[in-house]
Order: structure tokens, then sequence, then C-alpha cells
């Protein structure tokens, strides 16, 4: 549209300001004249003579206001809405074209300029304004065109281009689905054909157009049904928005892969399972970028070689279970080794690269990427695609985001796993050491370990042997029903000296690890056994000395790691616990019933003794009590008892009493004291007991003296009688010598 406008005038009904404001300065910067009237309903005089009207929403509302408006019923109307917006209801309502918000000005001077000459062509329009309409048309950055049911009937330059044609092998010649992409055509005829039928007025809708060299791009078409030389014809505009589609798909694929990151992330977060989470983040890649095939290796540091842990996509059910590959083979190999990105856009141009199934995967396109935790490389993320140069930057920041978070997963997960296996080791260890401590039943404490044992270790059998007389003979076992061997274990026994895993351990004192016994050239497979294909075993150690094994069989290779070997060694020291204390036990025993032995025969020996003691102690007319120093009785012969608790009153008692106390404290002195009661006097004398367990006790020994005691009164008497006897005559005979 030329600068002049051609002297044009453009109505323009706007209840919003700024959209009025917008509208006004673009129509202006064409060059055409602009009368906004107030969206009022009022009357204006400067609806005359417009040449087309442009309206908002709020404005079409208001359509039969808005029709009465305007003289000329051919005028073109243009509803202006936001972009994106479906503008396909107004235009079945009787609007002519669309005007999206905010305008630009090169759409909007296309619109315009179809729509006049549409406007032309009704009034009869004259030949200057045509050839003006073409010549901007031609100029236009918007492809326009013109066709009836058969042919082109015009189009522009800017829509050749768009196709890869020019307009003169389009003009009359092609049809219009010629350049419909073959997928897309079903939906343009039909559209085509509601538009030429008079059932639909306009259409807007994307498409994609087919070029001559036989790519497609994306166009977004307006189409309105005419009357062209007497016969309906389409007329409308196209843009090119394969550009606009890209970026659109590339911030699709954008937010898909922040919800793919987010959403590894969370499960990330929530994973406890090692090999769940794998499986799950290889679907996840999969389903989110439709790689054909996707695939996670993790190192295996015993083996040094990498070994599929999971698999997604199409291809997932070719590979076996074991699937490995070797350090530095393959771009797998050759990523892992290196600790960098293998990026191959095109296999065939990569040396590294290798098909396992080329009749069966066309790979076309491969990405692996180092899955590392720290400086360690622990793992790859594979991805392939049948597409040449499938992966972008983008794919290739995604994929080693993703690496990183699977390598944070994959280190919590083994922290945690390492965690549990350690609580179960240490609760599995209590287990057995309250079964150790809990009873000294070896046979017991061997069953409570095996119980245990089972728990922490991943293998199929389980026995315990003891070495007798050179030979390891089974003493305990679990599993082997399960492979048919639970009458053969039962006492089984091997020489020592033929094996030499026994060997090992009784002469290093250490686990010993068979990950392979088909591998190992030392081990002995003997008849109906082959069925082991691992072993782990622990020495049995009392003092220092190995007195048996406590032994694990798997039946796949590499089912045992070292870490196996360390939780075996912590059970095998326990059952040497358990056998020294069964040992001790027995010992104890023994000495026990050597005591018991002796104490019979010595108790054989005393009894005569006690019983004759016995006899002296209730035969004796003394009285006799042992008391302690603060006058306690602790025994008292039947004469001693009666004194003390029937024979006397009670205050003679109780005198008794304090007196065996009084002299309890001073038996060191040995003390004597005549104790003269109710017709009754005792002679007591305390000693202390020396010697032995009975220290701080005393012997009183109590003697009636009763009698005595009379005869010394009588015989004092005597004397007293015969002294004043003798008194008298000597008196007298003194008093006659006088």
């Amino acid at each position: 549209m030329s600068r002049d406008g051609d002297g044009w005038t453009i109505a323009i009904l706007c209840y919003g300001q700024a959209d009025r404001r917008r509208l006004i300065a673009a129509v202006e910067g064409l060059g055409c004249r602009v009368v906004a009237p107030p969206p009022d309903g009022a009357v204006h005089p400067v609806w005359k003579g417009v040449d087309l009207v442009i309206a908002d929403e709020a404005a079409a509302r208001r359509w039969e206001i808005l029709r009465s408006r305007v003289e000329e019923g051919s005028v073109p109307l243009l509803i202006a809405l936001p972009r994106g917006e479906d503008g396909i209801p107004w235009l079945e309502a009787g609007f002519d074209d669309v005007v999206w918000l905010p305008p630009s000005e090169d759409e909007l001077a296309v619109r315009l300029r179809v729509l006049l000459r549409l406007r032309g062509e009704v009034e009869g329009g004259n030949r200057r304004q045509e050839a003006v309409f073409r010549a901007l048309h031609e100029k236009s950055p918007v492809g326009v065109y013109l066709f009836d049911e058969e042919r082109y009937l015009y189009v522009n330059k800017a829509l050749a281009e768009i196709v890869g044609y020019r307009t003169e092998e389009i003009i009359g010649r092609m049809r219009p689905l010629d350049l419909i992409h073959p997928e897309d055509r079903p939906k343009v005829q039909d559209l085509i054909r509601r538009r030429l039928s008079g059932e639909q007025e306009s259409a807007h809708y994307i498409l994609r157009a087919l070029r001559k060299d036989g790519s497609a791009v994306y166009c977004e078409v307006f189409g309105r049904r005419v009357d062209y030389q007497g016969r309906p014809a389409i007329v409308g505009i196209v843009m090119d928005i394969t550009e606009r589609r890209q970026v659109k798909e590339a911030l699709e694929r954008r937010v898909a892969y922040l919800a793919l990151l987010n959403k590894v992330g969370r499960e990330i977060v929530a994973a406890r399972d090692l090999e769940g989470l794998l499986h799950r983040a290889t679907q996840l890649v999969q389903e989110v970028f439709g790689y054909h095939h996707v695939a996670l290796f993790l190192l295996d540091p015993e083996r040094g070689d990498l070994e599929m842990r999971a698999c997604a996509g199409e291809f997932a059910d070719l590979f076996p279970p074991d699937h490995r590959i070797p350090l530095g083979e393959g771009m797998v190999g050759w990523a892992a080794r290196r600790g960098e990105r293998v990026l191959a856009n095109d296999v065939e141009k990569n040396p590294h690269y290798i098909n396992f199934y080329p009749d069966r995967i066309p790979t076309r396109s491969e990405l692996c990427v180092p899955i590392r935790i720290g400086e360690e490389v622990v793992g790859v993320l594979d991805a392939q695609s049948p597409d040449l140069n499938a992966f972008c930057e983008d794919d290739v920041m995604v994929m080693e985001t993703l690496a990183g978070q699977i390598a944070v997963a994959i280190e919590n997960i083994r922290l945690y796993q390492a965690e549990r296996k350690e609580r179960e080791l240490a609760e599995a260890l209590a287990e057995v050491a309250a079964v150790v401590g809990g009873t000294l039943d070896l046979g017991q404490v061997l069953e409570g370990i095996l119980d245990q044992v089972q728990r922490v270790v991943a293998g199929d059998a389980f026995n315990i042997s003891l070495i007798e007389n050179g030979r390891a003979r089974v003493v305990r076992a679990r599993g082997y029903e399960r492979m048919g061997k639970a009458r053969e274990i039962v006492d089984f026994s091997v020489p020592v000296d033929s094996f030499y895993g026994l060997t090992t351990m009784i002469r290093n004192g250490t686990p010993i690890l068979v990950p392979n016994t088909a591998a190992e050239p030392r081990w002995v497979q003997m008849p109906g056994w082959e069925w082991i294909r691992s072993y782990v075993g622990a020495p049995i150690r009392v003092k220092g000395l190995t007195v048996g094994f406590l032994n694990v069989d798997g039946t796949r290779p590499g089912q045992f790691g070292p870490e196996d070997a360390r939780r075996l060694q912590a059970f095998a020291d326990q059952v040497g616990t358990a056998i020294e204390n069964a040992r001790l036990y027995q010992q104890l025993q023994k000495y026990a019933e050597d005591l018991e032995m002796r104490v019979r025969e010595r108790t054989a020996q005393l009894t005569p003794q006690y019983a004759r003691l016995e006899a002296i102690l209730h035969s004796t007319a003394d009285g006799i009590v042992v008391v302690d120093r603060e006058g306690n009785i602790h025994q008292a012969n039947p004469v001693a008892q009666a004194w003390l608790e029937r024979a006397l009153s009670p205050d003679d008692a109780t005198r008794l009493r304090e007196t065996i106390r009084s002299l309890a404290a001073r038996a060191e002195e040995r003390p004597e004291e005549v104790l003269e009661l109710t017709g009754l006097d005792l002679e007591m004398t305390a000693s202390p007991i020396t010697g032995g367990a009975v220290e701080g006790l005393a012997v009183m020994a109590i003697h009636d003296v009763t009698r005595l005691r009379a005869l010394d009164r009588m015989r004092s008497q005597f004397i007293s009688n015969i002294s004043h006897e003798l008194r008298t005559p000597l008196a007298t005979i003194k008093l006659y010598a006088t």
C-alpha cells in the first residue's frame, strides 16, 4: 500500500483506548485517512464516504447499529481481535476479515488491500485501481491467492516463494490441492468445498504447504468466498509461520525438557530402589523424546566392564539380561573410558560406533553421556534415534542434566542401601549376640546364626562346618533342600587339605571369595554339586586357631562381593565365640561335677564328726551359746535354750541375756562371771572363735554352780560356827590364865 493511501478513508470504532490509538497510528502510517467517531451509537456525519470499517469486539456486538451507520452495504467490515483468539465465528457472522491486535503494519496493509480491492470489484472498480492492487500484492511479504474449484487464478510473488515455485508455474496450471501436504489435503478440501458451496463464508486455519523440493512449510491461511467473473472463488492470504512454528516447537520441547527434569528430580528424591529408578529414567527419556532406544549402563568395578541395567524403546527385548560392553568398546565404552560425552548425528561417520543388531536396529544418530559421581564415572546414559541429526544442543544439555540427576540418585540410593544393610547387619549381629549370650546350647546358637546370615547375605545355601580329625564336617545347614541335597548335606564332610579355599582360610585366617567357580582353576568341582556357581566363606577361629568354616553357596556367577565376605566374617566370629563359650561351659560343668563329688566325699567325712559334736553338745550338762560381738545369739544347745526360754522367770532370763551380751563384748579378754539368779547360780565364761568364716563370734560356756555355791556357803557357815565355838573356851581359858 502506498504512503498516500490513494485517498482511502478508514473508519475505526473501538472501545479500548489503547487499541484505538494503535489502529489509528497504523492506518495513518499507511497513508489512509482515519475517522474514529465515539462508539456511543450517536449518528456522526463522518460516516459518509468511508471505504472500510474496523470494529473491536465491544462495537461488533452492536452489529445492527454499526450496519445502519454505513450507507453502502458493500463497505468491508473488519473485526479487531486479540492475537490468538478464534476469529471464525465473527467471519461466519458476516465480517469480512480479522485484524489482530496489536496490529502489524504489513499484515494490516495486506488485509486492507485485499478487502478494498474486493469492494472495487463489487462496485465495478477500474483498471487503474486493479493495477495498483496487483502491484501492491507483488510487493507484499504476505502471500495472496485467488482460485476457483479448478485452478489458481492468481498468486503473488510472495506466495510463490513460500512454496518454491515461480508464479507462472502456478497460475492457470496447478489445482488448489497441489500445493497442500498430502496429510492435510482432506481437511483443506472439505474447507474449500464448504466455502464454494456457500455453506461457509470464510475460514482461518493452519496447514502444511508442499514445496517444490518436497519439503513441508507451515502456513497460516485466511480465505473468503467471493464471486469472480460470475463464478464462486476463494481469495485470501498466506503467511509462512514455519519459523514461528519452529520457535513454538522449540519452546514446547524446552517445556517438555523442564517437565522431564522436574519429574525425574521428584522421583529421584523419593527413589529408594536403584533398579526401579534406572528403569523409570529410561522410560521417561524414551517417552518424552521418542528415541527408539534408550539404555542405562553401570560400571562393574570388579569385572571392569559396563552392564546394561535398564533399557526402553522398540528393541528392549533384543538384549539379554546380562548384556555387557567392555570399557573403550563402542560409543558407550568410549564415553565411559574418556569420561566425556560422545555425539554422532551420523553414526556411519563415528569410528567407535558399534551396532550389536545391525539387521534389527536402524540407528542413524547416537548420544552417549557419562554418569559421574564426583570425578568417578559410574555409568553411561545412551540414546539412539533412527533419524540423522537427531540431537541438538538442547538435547545434549538435557541428557547431561539427566545424567547428573541420575548420578545423584545412584549415590543417594547407594548410601541409603549401605546404611540399611549396615543397620540390618547390626540388627542381625545383635540378634546373634542375644542368642550367644542367652544360651550355652551350641546347636541352638548355630541355628540362630544361620537365620541371621540368611537375612544379610544374598545366598542360596548356607552351612557351618567344624574341623574334626582333618576333615570339615557340616554340623548345621540351610537351603540345600531346594538343590536336592537335604539328605546328603547331613554330616557331609570333606578333607580340609583337598580344598584350596579351606586351606587358604586356615593359613590366612581371612574370608575367601570365589565370584565364579567355573573361572577359578583351583576350585574343586564335585559331581552333583555343579550348581554352585559362586562361593564365599569365612574361617571360624577360637584363640587364633581355625576350628571351622561358615560357608555360603550361590547359583549365579558374581552373586557375592567383598562386602558379603566382610559380613560373613562378622558372623563367623560370633560362631567362634559361641564355640568357645560352649567349651568353657563344658569345662565349667566338669569342674562343677568334680567339685560336687568332692563336696559329697568331704560331707561324708564330716557328717560323723558333726554328729559326734552335735551329740556332745546335746549331752553336756552345761549350756553352750554362740554369739556375735553385739550379743546376738546364733546357736544354743538344749540346756542353754531351756534357761533362756523356759526354765527361768522373765526377769532372770533378761538378766542372763544381758550378761551374755556383756561378756560377748569382752570376749577377747576371756572374761568369767558368776550370775546369781533365783535358786540358780551360773558360772559364765566367754572365749572368741578364731579362724575361717566364723571370725567375730564367741562361744560362751554356762555352768550350773548352784550346788557348789551351796556347799561353799555351808563350808563358810561351818567355819564361822566353829570359829565362834572355839573363841568362847579360849576366852575363858585366857581369862582364868590372867
